[in-house]
């Protein structure tokens, strides 16, 4: 897809944008065609080839079956060129400076093809060790020079005359080329800011600390996307927004994406780091759990819900014990000072113990009672 704006910087949204497809032709078996797709403000419209000519364009037939019952010209309601541009990086000449992620990496990669090429020849051809023999030459029936053997990793070379002499010439070492190959690999992973070990496969015991250092470079490079793409993923959501005639979606510009994190760190070190954000900065626990490694969104709510749980449980609890202290908090009930409804228990003086009352005879209770 090609897309064309009238600012390259400022604009959020194309003039028109231009796709290509090559699909196959199912009239005619073996065969391909072209689908041109063009969107603008107000229209999408689908242009084909027919036939075996592939360069002239015109409007797609109602009844081609490459548009799956679609018409060739159709609006689609939303009063702009509904496609989003999603940049790898970001200039501020716009897209003139800016390439992807492959194409620094494509020269790279076609001399580790030909480095694998000239080792595939090595083997085949040079890492077989070849054999001379001096002292000998053999004829054949009509009295020609002829080949005095047939090399082969299955065959010994043998001579009746004590005077030849055999040898064999030192194979080619693969090593280099495997070197070669290897230091490609490792400048590719520096351009592309991925570990080597990635590419490599070689692994040793790394510590956890270790393996952050590694991957320094390439948590930056997914820092440095997160915050490119943030901006491409918000006007994703206000486009669906506006598809589906929610204006409030569409109109909001304070959208943010939450990205998981995925970097190596130590779990019990980013645990005691939370820990101490909380504790010595007053960082609400419930906003740092989203920060668990490993923790999805799921997971935070289900917590949030369990802690809101316990959060009523016990404010029903306390209120329960102010009902039964008559507001007195005693958390200690004793024997002679138990929990008594709507009565607090007896004040402790200074001295010691509470007085205790004389012991007195019962109530008589009333005649009759």
């Amino acid at each position: 897809m090609t897309a064309l704006y009238a600012d390259d910087v400022d604009d959020e949204w194309p003039q028109f944008t231009v796709e290509e497809q090559i699909v196959a032709d199912k009239k005619a078996p073996g065969k391909s065609r072209r689908i041109i797709t063009v969107m603008d403000d107000e229209n999408r419209y689908i242009l084909t080839t027919k036939g075996s000519n592939t360069n002239t364009l015109d409007f797609a037939e109602a009844d081609d079956p490459l548009l799956g019952g679609k018409a060739a010209t159709a609006s689609h309601g939303m009063g702009l060129c509904p496609v989003v541009r999603f940049l790898y990086e970001t200039d501020l000449d716009g897209e003139m400076d800016c390439s992807g992620e492959v194409e620094p990496l494509i020269e790279i990669q076609d001399g580790i093809n030909f480095t694998t090429f000239n080792l595939m020849l090595a083997e085949q051809f040079a890492a077989f060790r070849q054999r001379w023999v001096a002292g000998m030459a053999p004829v054949d029936e009509k009295g020609r020079e002829a080949r005095p053997f047939d090399p082969g990793v299955d065959r010994v070379w043998s001579a009746q005359d004590n005077e030849t002499k055999f040898g064999e010439f030192d194979v080619t070492p693969l090593a280099p080329y495997l070197d070669v190959r290897e230091a490609s690999i490792r400048h590719m992973s520096s351009i592309a800011q991925v570990p080597p070990y990635h590419l490599l496969g070689a692994m040793v015991n790394l510590s956890a600390e270790a393996l952050a250092a590694a991957r320094d470079g390439l948590d930056r490079k997914i820092e440095e996307l997160q915050s490119t793409l943030t901006d491409s993923h918000r006007n994703v959501f206000r486009l669906t927004g506006k598809a589906m005639d929610d204006i409030k979606a569409w109109e909001d510009l304070t959208g943010a994406v939450i990205w998981r994190d995925t970097s190596a760190r130590a779990f019990a070190a980013t645990i005691d780091g939370l820990g101490k954000a909380a504790q010595m900065l007053g960082v609400p626990v419930t906003e740092l759990w989203r920060r668990i490694p490993g923790a999805t969104a799921d997971d935070v709510n289900a917590w949030i819900e369990a802690a809101e749980k316990k959060d009523a449980m016990d404010e029903l609890d306390r209120i329960y014990q102010a009902a039964l202290t008559g507001g007195a908090m005693g958390a200690n009930p004793t024997a002679d000072q138990p929990y008594q409804l709507g009565k607090p228990p007896a004040p402790v003086p200074p001295g010691g113990a509470p007085a205790q009352k004389p012991p007195g005879r019962p109530p008589v209770p009333p005649r009759g009672g």
